[in-house]
């Protein structure tokens, strides 16, 4: 399994660069149509993921460490309104914006914002917060289980989302005019914040006993409230709102749960 978690990190670190460092240094542009498609896909299995097989797993987790409490619903609630205090409480109406268009691929809404912003970048340290928190612990997620068959379903809803997200946080650094070995060093350090989180749940699973359940335990439940938000608020609430071809989108939000359904099957 540490090979396993070695090659996820590669695959996930690469899959990131793979979009986010590309649209650096030149005005490039996104396809609004195909990225939403793709991001209505994602939608269904980040939500497949989190309820059929992230939920379950931390569940029989927590019932056996406390017992008659339900904490893995707990956890994966205060991770939702967690990243909701990030994403959207301490934020200026600039930064809001922003990353609204990273997350979701607007880059006409960021490149708007981007003409009336202050150049001083100290916005991107907020972003990058935002942006990270979610990343880590899906990677802490991944990195915590103890067999490749309940790690796989993780790890391709991750990857699935990764390489549209960095597109979208490459152009929307370029299109605010970031200087250029900031907006780099901040894709590279968002890059590596799901690559790090594994290879750190990987080693916390060294730890034997009631220790490393928990860890595992909780790292799940966290995560599956950070897949559900993405699910609901980052691309649903937004694909639906915006933009046209809603009955593809639904269909491929379906095909999207639909995949994690018959993962479900052998994993």
């Amino acid at each position: 399994m540490d090979l396993a978690r070695i090659l996820f990190a590669a695959l996930v670190l690469v899959a990131g660069l793979l979009g986010g460092l590309p649209p650096l240094g030149r005005n490039a542009s996104l396809s609004p149509r195909g990225l939403a498609l793709a991001n209505a896909w994602a939608a269904g299995l980040f939500l497949g993921i989190a309820l059929i097989h992230m939920m379950p797993e931390a569940e029989a987790e927590w019932r056996v460490l406390v017992p008659g409490y339900p904490m893995a619903p707990l956890l994966a609630a205060t991770a939702f309104l967690l990243i909701l205090f990030f994403e959207h409480v301490p934020l200026s109406p600039h930064e809001h914006g922003v990353i609204e268009g990273i997350e979701h691929g607007r880059g006409e809404l960021a490149a708007e914002l981007g003409a009336h912003a202050n150049r001083s970048g100290g916005w991107v340290y907020t972003l990058l917060v935002a942006l990270l928190v979610h990343s880590l612990l899906s990677g802490l997620a991944l990195g915590s289980q103890s067999n490749l068959a309940a790690a796989l379903p993780i790890f391709v809803a991750i990857v699935a989302h990764k390489t549209t997200e960095g597109l979208a946080l490459g152009v929307s650094l370029a299109r605010n005019a970031v200087p250029s070995r900031q907006a780099v060093g901040l894709v590279l350090l968002w890059g590596l914040s799901t690559p790090v989180g594994i290879l750190a749940g990987g080693a916390a699973t060294t730890f034997s006993g009631p220790g490393g359940q928990l860890f595992s335990a909780t790292c799940l439940a966290l995560a599956a409230g950070t897949f559900i938000y993405i699910a609901a608020l980052d691309i649903i609430a937004e694909e639906f709102t915006h933009g046209g071809d809603r009955f593809a989108k639904w269909w491929l939000a379906l095909g999207g749960l639909a995949t994690a359904a018959v993962l479900a099957l052998w994993i």
